[in-house]
């Protein structure tokens, strides 16, 4: 960039080095075991006792810091907790661009629904306690029927008996995962439908189902929408995007608190 094009941009960037600190106060970490931490499928002895993960998540993070120049360290204290860090190089703009205040303006939190409307049956199929515990959390708002299932399986009983208006359809699950699960209730939902009605009489979908993944490919999302979703959501999600979706689907207009 010359001389003159610098001084007419909005942006001067500067080269800076940003640092980050992780503390936890769990069970912590043996001495001897901090050297296995960043090698793949590998735990140490807090990790199995978890029952949880593959020994990758910090592996793959690794590679990730050093792709932009860092490299993650870790101290730890067993029964104490431990610090992961790690620095970046990064670029530091000089001047920040203001946006419109018009179009950044957030209506407040969602509260209820306008009156008038009916109440909407929703299903949250979701196999990790912890992911539905914050997805019924975003949902908790009069006017929102909720149930939740574990798996497929009990997805598939649950929209028989229950008929819910949006099923939030987490894709991996043990048991029966998410595609299996859908492609049998939009295969169902064909069988009941009359076929002596015409093409153009006939509900395209009845149960709206929104896909919960952790991927962001787009071949992954050609098979979820091939499956028979009609929209996904890459986790982690925001409770704004979780309502955003609803609303698109069922046609919601909301009562926001704009205190």
């Amino acid at each position: 960039m010359s001389d003159s094009e610098e001084s007419n941009s909005p942006f001067l960037i500067k080269d800076c080095q940003l640092h980050f600190e992780v503390q936890d106060t769990g069970s912590g970490i043996a001495e001897d075991e901090l050297k296995l931490l960043f090698q793949p499928f590998q735990q140490t002895q807090a990790g199995l006792n978890s029952l949880e993960g593959t020994g990758l998540g910090l592996a793959i993070c690794q590679k990730y810091a050093q792709i932009m120049g860092g490299e993650i360290t870790a101290r730890s204290q067993l029964n104490q907790g431990s610090i992961f860090s790690f620095s970046i190089k990064a670029a530091l703009a000089s001047q920040v661009q203001r946006l419109d205040p018009q179009l950044t303006e957030s209506r407040g939190k969602v509260i209820d629904l306008v009156p008038g409307q009916p109440s909407y049956r929703i299903l949250v199929v979701e196999d990790h306690p912890v992911n539905r515990l914050l997805l019924t959390k975003f949902l908790d708002i009069p006017g929102f029927e909720l149930r939740q299932a574990e798996n497929g399986q009990e997805a598939i009983a649950l929209w028989q008996s229950w008929q819910p208006h949006l099923i939030f359809m987490d894709m991996q699950m043990p048991v029966m995962n998410g595609y299996d699960a859908t492609r049998q209730i939009r295969g169902q939902e064909q069988q009941d439908l009359n076929p002596q009605e015409p093409e153009s009489a006939k509900p395209a979908r009845l149960t709206k189902i929104v896909a919960l993944t952790a991927s962001a490919f787009e071949e992954q999302r050609q098979e979820i929408l091939g499956a028979g979703c009609d929209d996904l959501i890459s986790k982690p999600f925001k409770r704004e995007e979780i309502l955003e979706k609803i609303a698109d689907y069922l046609g919601i207009e909301y009562l926001y608190d704009e205190s």
